[in-house]
């Protein structure tokens, strides 16, 4: 339900995804929460960390436990799990 795009040129790992919906999808507070997708199969798989959200035209009303002075966005900017791994030499074992 998201489209994603590596963020620029100059923050190599950090992905911008948006809601494809125009729907909120993280908020003030969120920062250093999972990023997660399900797979074809079903089972969720990490994507990453959340690192923050654009304001202005992507603020959308919040949904879930909403705080005094949250703001929600219909946005993510999160470091992208396997790229950061590789540029540091390390993976994960499964079994």
């Amino acid at each position: 339900m998201t489209r994603r795009r590596r963020a620029s040129a100059g923050s190599p790992g950090l992905v911008h995804a948006e809601h494809a919906l125009g729907e909120a999808i993280n908020g003030n507070g969120d920062s250093g929460g999972p990023v997660v997708s399900i797979g074809s199969n079903g089972k969720l798989l990490a994507r990453g960390v959340i690192s923050g959200q654009s304001l202005g035209g992507y603020l959308r009303p919040c949904v879930g436990y909403v705080f005094a002075g949250r703001q929600c966005a219909m946005d993510v900017y999160y470091a992208d799990l396997r790229s950061t791994m590789n540029a540091v030499g390390v993976h994960i074992n499964t079994a």
